[in-house]
């Protein structure tokens, strides 16, 4: 199915998944297309944090839909 993934200031990207995929398997596909390590994303739909071990089926996730990519920066001196 067809999934959007939109970045904050960047227009949304499409994306095939199954709705069997983990999120966990979302940000490592994310990863791989767009050089974001999985341990600096965090994924949201309808304003939801989307945990890592449950399914787009489980989380209600439609072919059309758009999930939100945030990033976490890390600190620093």
């Amino acid at each position: 199915m067809q999934i959007f993934v939109k970045k904050v200031g960047n227009s949304a990207v499409s994306y095939e998944f199954k709705e069997t995929d983990t999120i966990e398997r979302v940000k490592a596909v994310i990863e791989g297309r767009e050089g974001v390590p999985i341990d600096q994303q965090t994924l949201s739909f309808l304003g939801k944090k989307l945990e890592n071990g449950r399914t787009l089926g489980e989380l209600k996730i439609q072919p059309g839909s758009t999930i939100n990519l945030s990033l976490r920066l890390r600190g620093g001196n």
